[in-house]
């Protein structure tokens, strides 16, 4: 009775065995299958890095341009405006005194001038319209 017990324990451990060798098998294969997985986001991963990084270079390169010229650019602005600032205030003044002249003259004692030129003119020209 003992030996049948020992032999169906002796079928049993075989068969858990036999399982147990499945089951590693299948696990083995499942990590070949992540790890050539892991191996190809590996290649990706390193190719867009390769081909990512120049171009972002570039681009910081081309933008660090960018911003020097917009730092020159507004610079020269600047002074443009303090040029325009200094017309301004040059005009105001010659415009100033344009108006203060021309509030200091007299209109009509201008205009009584203008009459009596033409008063001492009407003769003359009546005079020389005689001779055509």
């Amino acid at each position: 009775m003992e030996e049948l017990g020992v032999k169906e324990l002796i079928r049993e451990l075989k068969e858990e065995s036999s399982q147990e060798r499945n089951q590693l098998r299948k696990q083995i294969n499942m990590m070949r299958v992540l790890m050539f997985a892991m191996a190809g986001v590996i290649c990706i991963l390193i190719v867009t890095l390769a081909t990512l990084v120049p171009q972002i270079s570039t681009t910081l390169d081309t933008a660090n341009r960018a911003l020097e010229d917009i730092s020159y650019t507004a610079s020269r602005v600047n002074e443009v405006f303090a040029s325009v600032e200094t017309l301004v205030e040059d005009s105001s003044t010659g415009v100033t005194e344009a108006i203060e002249k021309l509030n200091s003259i007299n209109f009509e004692g201008l205009n009584q001038s203008i009459e009596d030129l033409g008063k001492v003119v009407s003769p003359l020209s009546e005079f020389f319209s005689r001779f055509r």
